[in-house]
């Protein structure tokens, strides 16, 4: 008679304690990963699900490790919430082989500069914030939130930049914000995708060189509006979530973040909209300043038919809003199938905004072969 194979012993309590929270865990994740395919103006809460998905990824990793080391038979469980997730997850943290870029690319960099800097100078009396402009090697740069007082731009921006970047236009919102575009090749043309008081999405048309454009959208879209009590309670929130006043401080903030995604949510279907109808037969680059995560439908809807080009050359988070605790990238730069990326970076070396720049080099390819 054959053997027979021995039974399995069933699952002591510490394992099932350990599958239902790992079902719990994976569950969470797969909630926070969807939410980004829906959008906010159909349910307005389904925004606020994506700032949930670094908990619960790092609950799944936890007990995907916990599981391995003491009840290997249940592994599979956070194993397949992972594997299920991969690209979400590598749309958050991405990792990949360093390529430099090629000759004669083009840099792209875009910047919040929370205007210029608020006027800080260096020991040599120059707008640190133009200075790193001067500096970084970019062909075309995008900036949000660049307003400042005319003194501040005659005397210390202008002149420093006039030379490198002969083209220049800027976009006034209100009396302290504005959205620009400083570039080394002619700007032929701007057109304002929308305008919505202290936000609005620029596109311009910049001529590389003869019968060859650059279509470069510019964008700030809206923010979670949070006063600094809000911030406070939120950092207290990241440290402590369970903590009872900290429970109350969670149903203040969620609907004023819900009523942010909603806003942001309709700005980037008229972005989105707008690219689809304008990029053909030409290279894109939509860049700027998205305030939203990359687990959101803002984010996700922008990028439809583009090359992420973080993503697909960046490493790590690429944390790109330094205040608070916040610690996601929220700045974004995207570019048509045309064209290949090469060492997206978020550059921390400089420190006088609550943004750091996000630079990226592109080159172009035939798409024909």
């Amino acid at each position: 008679m054959p053997a027979r194979k021995p039974k399995r012993r069933p699952l002591s309590w510490f394992a099932r304690l350990m599958a239902g929270a790992g079902w719990c865990s994976v569950v969470g994740l797969w909630i926070a990963a969807g939410s980004q395919y829906v959008s906010p103006v159909t349910f307005r809460y389904v925004g606020v699900l994506g700032l949930t998905f670094p908990m619960f990824l790092g609950g799944t990793v936890l007990l995907f490790v916990a599981s391995l080391l003491f009840v290997r038979r249940i592994a599979w469980i956070t194993l397949l919430g992972l594997l299920t997730c991969v690209m979400s997850i590598r749309r958050y943290v991405p990792v990949n082989i360093p390529s430099p870029p090629p000759k004669h690319s083009l840099r792209v960099l875009t910047y919040n500069t929370l205007q210029f800097g608020s006027g800080a100078h260096d020991e040599k009396d120059r707008n640190i914030v133009a200075q790193y402009m001067l500096q970084s090697g970019a062909d075309v740069i995008c900036f949000q939130e660049g307003h400042t007082s005319p003194t501040e731009w005659d005397r210390h921006i202008t002149p420093l930049l006039r030379d490198a970047y002969p083209y220049r236009d800027t976009l006034n919102l209100n009396f302290n914000n504005n959205l620009g575009c400083f570039s080394k090749y002619p700007i032929v043309s701007r057109e304002v995708v929308y305008r919505v008081g202290f936000n609005a999405s620029v596109a311009y048309e910049i001529v590389l060189k003869q019968g060859d454009t650059l279509l470069v959208v510019n964008n700030h879209l809206a923010s979670n509006k949070l006063g600094p009590a809000d911030r406070e309670m939120y950092k207290k929130i990241v440290k402590d979530p369970d903590d009872a006043p900290m429970k109350q401080g969670i149903r203040q903030l969620v609907p004023k973040i819900a009523e942010a995604t909603v806003a942001r949510a309709v700005q980037a279907d008229s972005v989105a909209r707008y690219v689809f109808a304008h990029r053909r037969g030409r290279s894109t680059v939509v860049c700027g300043d998205f305030n939203d995560t990359p687990i959101s439908y803002s984010r996700h809807r922008m990028a439809e038919g583009l090359t992420d080009a973080y993503v697909a050359t960046g490493q790590g988070v690429g944390r790109s809003f330094n205040r608070d605790a916040i610690f996601v990238r929220i700045d974004n730069m995207f570019c048509s199938p045309d064209l290949r990326p090469y060492g997206a970076c978020v550059d921390k070396s400089i420190v006088v905004s609550d943004h750091y720049p996000l630079y990226c080099n592109f080159k172009r390819i035939d798409t024909k072969k």
